[in-house]
């Protein structure tokens, strides 16, 4: 019995009596953090680019039309480090901050929706002209011309959207304000996979249980998402915790409506010029529902929070944060977390599900500390200034791990 169930699924039951669990993490990009101190992380929070495609430090490529080869003019950038499940958009007026947005719905919804026909297209082409306020966005300015793809630098053209479908690395959701997540592993089925496959206990190289309060440690044995971020450890070791607890073991769903939310924001944080707190009422849930009361943050789901200060209060530009000056609109991201949540109830007495393998391990850069993975298959791949983040994950046969290729670029974190 895997411990996870899909209520969906023909013949399956979920008890009325269950318990609502948040998972909580940051909203700011726990990888920009580790690879830029200080205040510098703040700018580099706000990278244009495609390395959400393939790994930090590449190059932005030529985007062409897979069928015939051609490049294509269109600029395909997205918030390519913005990588939690949160991104933003801020508005200044003559180089003055005014207002931010921040919004945590999956391109995957949006394209979906896109999907289901002419009422479908015309839907987001709403949800579009009322997030900008750009009256003039029509379907045929959101959907991708062609099918497109990258052409990486040995030639080879890796597809990224079908011809008709909505792009949702579009200009619209970039360049005068925000609808949607654009990351490409911003999306609602990462969601359900750290679910699924987080609910399997694991054991390590020694036959023990892994233990799921290492949420990093637990997500490299998994390979169910990325190590590097706050995220995806945090939402698996949610998930196992419950599964693998020895006195009281779990079996959960994820909560209905499936999404990601905003949970809570650090409003006392904002201050004005004389250091006393903004009120709560400056950060407008426009989407979604927020907590009531508001001391119940679990039952919060915000999907979109606008934070703007009212005329004739100030500009949010000459606000601080914790006494601190607003240089930069990422430092607002900080004061975000967020959440999905998840029921869970009693497991059927008796039931044991037995540990299953791990399926990789991890590097760790000696530099920033930033954690990439490997599968179990190929063995550790630590490259010069890394090393075997956990050792002790896999069983070891002796025989030696292939080298690296390096040709096209990858989806890792720690090579450039």
């Amino acid at each position: 019995m895997v411990p996870y169930v899909n209520p969906a699924a023909p013949g399956v039951e979920v008890p009325h009596k269950r318990t609502l669990t948040p998972v909580q993490w940051d909203g700011f990009p726990e990888a920009v953090g580790k690879r830029y101190r200080g205040d510098a992380r703040f700018a580099q929070a706000e990278h244009l680019g495609h390395e959400d495609w393939w790994g930090f430090g590449a190059p932005d490529m030529p985007i062409v039309d897979v069928d015939t080869g051609e490049v294509v003019d269109i600029d395909c950038r997205v918030r390519d480090r913005q990588d939690e499940y949160l991104e933003w958009h801020a508005r200044e007026v003559d180089g003055v901050l005014r207002s931010i947005t921040f919004v945590c719905e999956g391109w995957d919804y949006f394209q979906f929706l896109f999907r289901q026909g002419d009422k479908g297209r015309e839907h987001v082409a709403k949800r579009y002209r009322d997030c900008t306020g750009d009256d003039s966005i029509t379907p045929e300015d959101l959907e991708a011309p062609a099918t497109l793809g990258f052409r990486l630098p040995n030639g080879r053209v890796e597809p990224f959207v079908r011809k008709g479908d909505l792009n949702p690395r579009n200009r619209f959701n970039r360049e005068n304000g925000i609808v949607h997540l654009s990351h490409r592993a911003n999306n609602l089925a990462a969601e359900v996979t750290l679910a699924v496959t987080s609910a399997l206990p694991r054991a390590d190289a020694n036959d023990q249980l892994v233990d799921g309060d290492d949420a990093k440690r637990l997500i490299c044995c998994t390979l169910a998402g990325d190590p590097a971020r706050s995220s995806d450890p945090n939402i698996a070791a949610g998930a196992y915790l419950g599964v693998t607890d020895p006195e009281k073991p779990q079996r959960f769903t994820l909560t209905d409506p499936i999404g990601l939310y905003i949970a809570d924001f650090a409003y006392g944080m904002l201050q004005h010029p004389d250091g006393e707190s903004a009120p709560r009422d400056y950060w407008t849930p426009t989407r979604g529902k927020d907590a009531d009361p508001i001391s119940a943050r679990e039952t919060s789901r915000i999907l979109r929070l606008h934070l703007e200060v009212p005329e004739g209060e100030g500009v949010l530009g000459e606000m601080l944060i914790d006494g601190n000056a607003i240089e930069h609109p990422a430092q607002l991201a900080e004061l975000v977390r967020m959440h999905l949540l998840v029921d869970t109830w009693d497991a059927p007495e008796g039931v044991v599900v037995p540990p299953i393998a791990c399926r990789g391990g991890c590097c760790r850069d000696t530099r920033t500390t930033l954690l990439d993975s490997y599968r179990a298959q190929d063995g550790p791949r630590c490259g010069p200034g890394e090393v075997d983040a956990y050792p002790d994950l896999l069983k070891r046969t002796g025989a030696a791990a292939p080298a690296p290729v390096a040709e096209a670029p990858t989806m890792s974190r720690r090579r450039p």
